[in-house]
């Protein structure tokens, strides 16, 4: 199997992830008037453990018995490390006994070394309380064949501090955050980015929280060349687009993410220089709950 199946299916599969008790509120209050303002709050050394839960299934459109599906479920520790006097806060991320089930007709990826490669991962994030990146640092180590899954889990990462609007807004008003995607260091010529339309819905009490319901909807584009080899002699076309929907709750009063939920889908177009296509499919649905 080339190497271009194993490495890019996921790089559309942008997943925000929970265990499966975890689920949009159905009693939401839609009709609140006033504005409300929607800040991020830390605290030097606040720690706090989420748990991911995600399937991707990835399809060969062009061939066949060529799929891989993946189940895995990833806590994740996030501690403050340091905040400024402006509000920016340092945030070290780190992964804990993550679990994969993969059926991979392929025989590409290895899961020892997945789970492996995910729990060396070192990430830091500064992050301001409006939810902007200021920077990011560390080490996210991955091999061509795992790449798909540690993608995934690496934009993850990158998005618990969702872009808020920077200002006061009501219910029913959207903002727009758009961002570039993870790409491996060895695929440099790929362009990849997000675009996010959140939507204040309204608000919901949940086990005596009150928390923000924002849904959102995902758009995903990437095109450009990847090398096939090495020495970058063989390469090959990139086009792919994807689209999802996806919700977040937002604990207004203690000012951080609870839940993230999402589904989406994607084809990515490969072609080399011959002409010679080849199509996959990829569908996500993963959520990510507050321990």
């Amino acid at each position: 199997m080339c190497r271009f199946f194993s490495v890019l299916p996921f790089i559309l599969s942008f997943s925000f992830a929970a265990i499966a008790a975890a689920e949009r509120p159905t009693e939401i209050d839609t009709n609140r008037s006033g504005a409300t303002e929607l800040l991020l709050q830390f605290e030097r050394g606040d720690a706090r453990a989420y748990m991911i839960e995600l399937h991707q299934d990835v399809e060969a459109l062009s061939r066949r018995d060529n799929s891989i599906t993946v189940d895995g479920s990833i806590p994740i520790q996030t501690e403050v490390l340091n905040t400024d006097d402006s509000g920016i806060a340092e945030i070290a991320i780190s992964i804990d006994r993550p679990e994969f089930t993969i059926i991979d007709s392929t025989d590409e990826i290895n899961v020892r070394s997945v789970i492996s490669n995910l729990r060396s991962a070192r990430i830091t994030r500064r992050v301001r309380t409006d939810g902007h990146r200021v920077d990011a640092v560390g080490h996210f180590p991955d091999d061509e064949s795992n790449a798909p899954i540690t993608a995934t889990i690496s934009d993850l990462l990158t998005t618990i501090w969702i872009e808020l609007p920077g200002e006061e807004i009501q219910t029913g008003e959207t903002w727009v955050q758009t961002a570039p995607m993870w790409i491996s260091e060895d695929i440099d010529t790929l362009h990849a980015e997000q675009t996010l339309r959140y939507t204040l819905t309204g608000f919901a009490t949940v086990s005596g929280n009150e928390l923000a319901v924002i849904d959102f909807v995902i758009e995903e584009q990437t095109n450009g060349e990847v090398r096939l080899d090495e020495d970058g002699v063989q390469t090959m076309q990139i086009n792919g687009r994807g689209n999802g929907t996806g919700y977040l709750l937002f604990d207004v009063r203690a000012g951080f993410v609870r839940e993230i939920g999402i589904n989406i889908g994607a084809v990515i177009i490969y072609e080399d220089s011959s002409g010679l296509q080849f199509i996959t499919s990829t569908t996500s649905n993963a959520t990510m709950t507050y321990n």
